[in-house]
């Protein structure tokens, strides 16, 4: 596999060798007619350093679900382990946003979770409640918390 410039970036299978931030790999079963094990594989995009990923910066993948608009919603998250460790390794993984992505074209964008409460943060949970069906306010409730909690928990 190729990064940006065409140099190599890791082994087969593993775009950049040793990976801490992980990927969201696309798995499609072959359309060969073959037997329905028989699958292909790429890599739909990368977590972590933004110098070795066109979607920016984000922490490792933990959950995906689908929107029933066909969004693809990403949890992400640093280890325990990653984050009391040395700064340099969480650093580059930018923040534990909320990347959205269009399956069908691929773009990514970050849905930045800021942490002070402001419009982001509020039209954030509005989509967040738009996609899990429950009342549309901008306030987290009950019912958007269990949604937000559940999020990458629950089969889409």
């Amino acid at each position: 596999m190729f990064g940006r410039g065409g140099r190599r970036r890791g082994g087969r299978g593993c775009a950049r060798g040793a990976d801490r931030y992980g990927r969201a790999i696309r798995w499609r079963e072959a359309a060969d007619g073959g037997t329905p094990a028989s699958f292909r594989w790429e890599e739909f995009l990368v977590a972590g350093d933004p110098d070795l990923s066109s979607e920016g910066a984000f922490a490792a993948p933990k959950g995906l679900r689908f929107g029933a608009d066909g969004t693809l919603w990403i949890s992400t998250g640093i280890s325990g382990h990653d984050l009391n460790g040395i700064a340099a390794v969480h650093e580059a993984a930018g923040s534990n946003a909320l990347p959205a992505a269009d399956p069908t074209t691929g773009k990514v964008r970050n849905v930045e979770i800021d942490g002070i409460f402001g419009r982001s943060t509020e039209t954030a949970t509005r989509d967040a409640q738009s996609r899990c069906g429950v009342g549309v306010d901008g306030i987290i409730g009950s019912g958007t918390w269990r949604c937000l909690h559940n999020f990458d928990q629950q089969p889409p």
